[in-house]
């Protein structure tokens, strides 16, 4: 019995998980208790034997069903989603290639949709993929393109009006405020009435005089306040200095102010039209001279017979 004893526990000892408790009975007996088979895998050691099924086979702790290709189901589901990223991506990139082809194509609106949407969905890797399609196609990075795509667009349904730019996508904004920076400053550059609209803008002159280009001034005016108020909407740079806020937004009012003085002006409605001020020549004030009939010159000589302005009497005939 001892030696059975004895047996038993050099066999627990390589078998039995460590964390098996040992119940020690008052008559110093002890009893070993049943093995909970249905712990985690790694809850076996390594020289532990494996449970077996109810038909006595042992069963492997690690194996995964596999389907008719040999893949774990795990591996299968993998497979398939990289099937369909793969496939995604292919589409996006399409879209972009179409979103390209409407920008040539003069749709921008529709070029600005779909390239806005495909941006705003991508995954890391699926933006990337369009990033490097669009160096290779437009030959200037997405953000760049996007931004330019916008600013075009809404040049377009503006077409001489305030420039309004309600939306822009977080990845584009930075882009967005350099190129709405740039406009601004080749509008600057053009002047009217003797002076650039950058030095009407930093002074505090008063327009008063119509000028023949006083319409296009308005107009340059009003697009240079509208790229300057959509960079203040828009570029995060503008968020953290105020410096230069400060700035854009003195530029901005100022312009704005012009356009409407421009616009008060007697006359401002008729430029380009036939009563345009700024055209017409001036009229006479007075009306012109006479010439004397006075002393000093000759009369007009006279002409024979009756005066033009006697009545011509018909002759008549009497009775025979």
């Amino acid at each position: 019995m001892r030696v059975l004893w004895l047996g038993a526990l050099v066999f627990g000892a390589s078998s039995v998980p460590a964390d098996a408790d040992i119940l020690r009975a008052s008559s110093a007996s002890c009893h070993w208790p049943a093995i909970n088979w249905d712990l985690p895998d790694a809850s076996f050691p390594s020289h532990g034997i494996p449970p077996k099924a109810d038909d006595g086979t042992l069963q492997s702790t690690g194996a995964k069903p596999l389907d008719e290709a040999g893949q774990s189901k795990d591996e299968a589901e993998t497979t398939a989603e990289s099937d369909e990223t793969a496939g995604a991506d292919e589409q996006a990139e399409r879209r972009m290639v179409a979103a390209f082809e409407d920008a040539d194509a003069g749709r921008l609106r529709a070029a600005l949709r779909e390239a806005q949407a495909l941006v705003l969905r991508a995954k890391p890797d699926a933006l990337q993929r369009l990033e490097v399609l669009t160096r290779a196609r437009r030959g200037v990075e997405l953000p760049e393109w996007l931004a330019r795509l916008r600013i075009d667009a809404e040049l377009s349904a503006a077409r001489g009006r305030v420039v309004r730019i309600p939306y822009a996508t977080s990845y584009e904004a930075p882009a967005l405020g350099r190129l709405l920076q740039t406009e601004a400053d080749e509008r600057l550059a053009h002047a009217f009435a003797g002076r650039t609209l950058r030095e009407w803008l930093s002074g505090d002159e008063e327009y008063t005089e119509l000028s023949a280009d006083a319409s296009q001034m308005a107009s340059e005016l009003r697009l240079v306040a509208g790229f300057l108020g959509a960079r203040l909407r828009h570029d995060p740079a503008l968020r953290t200095d105020r410096v230069a806020r400060a700035r854009v937004q003195r530029s901005r009012d100022r312009a704005t102010r012009l356009v409407a003085q421009i616009s008060d002006l007697p006359g401002f409605t008729s430029l380009g039209t036939i009563d345009d001020p700024t055209l017409s020549s001036p009229r006479p004030t007075t009306s012109p001279a006479s010439t004397p009939t006075g002393r000093g010159r000759p009369a007009a000589p006279a002409t024979p017979g009756a005066p033009a302005s006697a009545p011509v009497v018909p002759e008549t005939v009497g009775p025979g």
